[in-house]
């Protein structure tokens, strides 16, 4: 009887040390053998129109193509992408790429040239592997590239993935295909574009233009209106000057007005300027007394003139366009604010004959107002003339104009100020920009600045140049230029000219007169 409860003793101590084990184990053990959860993944935080996502194990590199443009002639370069094709199409004197991602993209260019290709911006510091005719380098954000080899350029432009998009069928949007039935590109339809323009204002709608070619003169944008244009829409002028008159799309006596998506709008400016003279001076977008006015990832080729002009416009807000102008035309600057204020551009890419950027009080439609509170940044420039300029129009106050992280791979002035009207310019700050090469017109210089004779009063003050970076040096020395009793006062901080730091006149190769400046650490 002994032995027996013996024996159920150690038993039942056998049953509970095997209890007390397993327990330990399923507390120990990895959650491997536990069903996986999944938590949700955080939307990405938004900074206008690009997501900015938290780098993440989980994220899949991703790529997104687009519908190539109507008409769009094929290039013999040719872009892989993860080893997807992308269109690269031949414009002009150029060859463009365009596409969204996310995560990383690995980009391979073949080219006959390939070995010969420099990659700008610079500060992007992008090293490509280079084997036979194939160039290949990796990037992990948003880039607008400029590939050159040999007098060939190719621009790539890697987007962020879309966000938001309207749909057909969503509720306020508006098919313009209801209204404007050819997307062919073979009849105008002006009329037919503006009565959707029309309608949409009724109900603060969006104007959605899918894949396809619409050819219409002036457009006049209404109040509360957005016009989206998919990848694949083209928007086009007819070259013809009696369709076109002055400005493309008109934004006049309006407010809380957008004009956006990842499609082209084309003027044909270089066809207006042939057959109509004066009258092709031609604005793809002019605002005018317009407020709370946002433009954004499209493709603008082919001005007539001032490719983008803001006029007594307060609130405007330029996100991630694309400017591609005729290499042979004038007259056709960038994007020019022009007596507006609170003005911010952001991630603007520009290639054009004429200024990228003129901010200037010009009195345009007798309008004599201040230019007051502009942002420029993260711009890519490529240009004949003036880059990252203030002027020459100068018919009230500019003030308070900061130029912020933009690369200028070309330009005969990376910095200008011109005052030909008297008045005051005044806390301009250009902060941590680039250049590349500088020269090809009438000046060949870094910096520019001057109070001229046209008025011959003026005072140009509160200037600062800090952290400018400039790769190459300028075949001519800069120049900063006042006038008797006008005096032009420029501090600069940190200035590197060829990879040395510059602390003086001499060394920056800069002539001065009537001016004040200074030199710090």
């Amino acid at each position: 009887m002994g032995n027996s409860r013996k024996k159920l003793a150690l038993f039942v101590l056998g049953l509970f040390i095997a209890g007390l084990l397993a327990t330990v184990a399923a507390l120990n053990v990895p959650r491997l053998l536990a069903p996986q959860v999944h938590k949700p993944t955080v939307a990405p935080k938004t900074t206008g129109t690009l997501a900015v996502t938290p780098r993440q194990e989980t994220q899949k590199d991703m790529l997104f193509p687009y519908d190539q443009t109507p008409g769009a002639v094929r290039s013999s370069i040719k872009v892989m992408v993860d080893g997807q094709e992308v269109f690269v199409e031949k414009y002009k004197d150029v060859n463009y790429a365009r596409f969204a991602f996310q995560g990383t993209a690995n980009i391979a260019v073949t080219s006959p040239d390939a070995a010969s290709y420099t990659i700008s911006p610079k500060s992007y510091q992008i090293h490509p592997a280079v084997k036979q005719n194939t160039l290949t380098f990796s990037i992990d954000q948003p880039r607008k590239l400029i590939l050159q080899a040999n007098g060939e350029k190719l621009f790539i432009f890697a987007d962020a993935p879309e966000e938001n998009a309207p749909a057909i069928g969503d509720h306020n949007v508006l098919d313009v295909t209801k209204y404007a039935t050819d997307r062919s590109g073979n009849k105008l339809q002006t009329e037919q574009i503006q009565q959707a323009i029309d309608e949409a204002a009724k109900t603060q709608g969006i104007v959605y233009f899918p894949k396809g070619k619409y050819i219409t003169g002036t457009l006049t944008m209404k109040s509360n209106v957005s016009l989206y244009l998919s990848s694949g829409a083209l928007l086009s002028g007819s070259g013809k000057a009696q369709d076109t008159h002055d400005h493309f799309l008109l934004f006049r006596d309006v407010q809380n007005v957008k004009l956006y998506g990842r499609g082209t709008i084309d003027l044909r400016g270089m066809e207006l300027r042939r057959s109509g003279g004066s009258e092709g001076r031609v604005k793809i977008i002019r605002t005018i007394n317009a407020k709370d006015i946002v433009l954004q990832d499209l493709i603008l080729r082919d001005s007539g003139s001032w490719t983008v002009h803001l006029v007594a416009s307060d609130g405007v807000k330029i996100n991630d366009l694309k400017l591609l102008n005729d290499a042979d035309n004038t007259n056709n600057d960038g994007i020019d604010p022009d007596g507006s204020r609170n003005v911010t551009i952001d991630g603007a890419f520009i290639y054009t004959t004429d200024d990228c950027f003129a901010i200037k009080t010009s009195g345009a439609f007798h309008m004599i107002r201040p230019t007051q509170h502009i942002l420029i940044q993260n711009a890519v420039c490529y240009t004949k003339k003036s880059a990252l300029k203030v002027g020459t129009e100068t018919k009230d106050t500019l003030s308070d104009i900061t130029f912020s992280h933009n690369n200028v791979v070309h330009a005969d002035r990376v910095i200008a100020l011109y005052m030909a009207d008297g008045n005051t310019m005044e806390n301009i700050t250009y902060s941590n920009n680039w250049s590349e090469s500088v020269g090809g017109n009438s000046k060949q210089r870094l910096i520019d600045i001057a109070i001229t004779n046209r008025s011959g009063i003026g005072l140009i003050k509160n200037v600062e140049i800090s952290n400018f970076t400039a790769y190459e040096a300028s075949n001519n020395p800069s120049v900063i230029q006042g006038m008797d009793d006008h005096i032009v006062n420029v501090t600069f901080k940190h200035l590197d000219i060829a990879g040395q730091l510059k602390d003086n006149l001499s060394a920056a190769m800069i002539k001065s007169s009537n001016a004040n400046i200074i030199f710090t650490p």
